[in-house]
């Protein structure tokens, strides 16, 4: 059963720079110094401080989003995929691993699905997957779980827990989608951990 998602629900890759170093031509001088010599450097340092400042501003930024986690607490492995515009490798998740990628926007479809199969190819070959989606705004996360073509956790305890208490929690008591709306919110800097084969549902 396919959940009722938020708006867009399912809506940075950074390459290193090269740094070529090239050797430094050998100018020759005139005995009167142009007004240049002295603004240019003076330019290059109010430059080189505004990125600095830049940098300093950028990285409370980054370190306040939460992650959304996978803990794998079945007896056999499962294979997940982070689907968005495009579709990442395949992540085999051992019994007792856990997988963590941080929240982050897709420029496409917005949001972010963690899609999980019991088949190292079950996203291609119409197995049932587990669908564990959010979308990352600005002020909050969304997430919710949700699955299509039947279910591989019939039976098993599945939860959706977080590091801050004041998330709701999801829980699916037998492995299979309860009745209405699994969409929930919470702040952009908790970590959400879906856990499969999970002891029992939160208090």
């Amino acid at each position: 059963m396919q959940s009722l998602c938020a708006p867009n629900l399912y809506k940075d890759d950074f390459s290193p720079l090269n740094g070529i170093s090239k050797s430094r031509p050998q100018y020759h001088k005139s005995s009167t110094a142009s007004s240049t010599d002295t603004v240019i450097p003076h330019l290059k340092m109010h430059f080189t401080s505004l990125a600095a400042v830049a940098i300093t501003a950028l990285a409370p930024l980054a370190s306040a989003v939460g992650n959304a986690k996978v803990h794998n607490n079945c007896a056999a492995p499962f294979y997940l995929w982070s689907v968005g515009s495009s579709v990442s490798n395949v992540h085999k998740i051992n019994p007792g691993e856990t997988f963590s990628e941080q929240f982050h926007r897709d420029a496409v479809t917005g949001g972010i699905a963690l899609k999980i199969t019991r088949q190292s190819d079950g996203l291609y070959n119409g197995s049932p997957q587990l669908i564990f989606a959010y979308t990352l705004d600005p002020s909050q996360v969304w997430y919710d779980l949700s699955t299509i073509f039947g279910t591989d956790f019939q039976g098993q305890v599945l939860t959706v827990t977080s590091n801050n208490e004041d998330c709701p929690t999801i829980c699916w008591p037998d492995g299979t989608q309860p009745a209405g709306s699994q969409v929930k919110t919470c702040e952009p800097n908790s970590d959400q951990t879906l856990t499969l084969c999970a002891d029992e549902c939160p208090a």
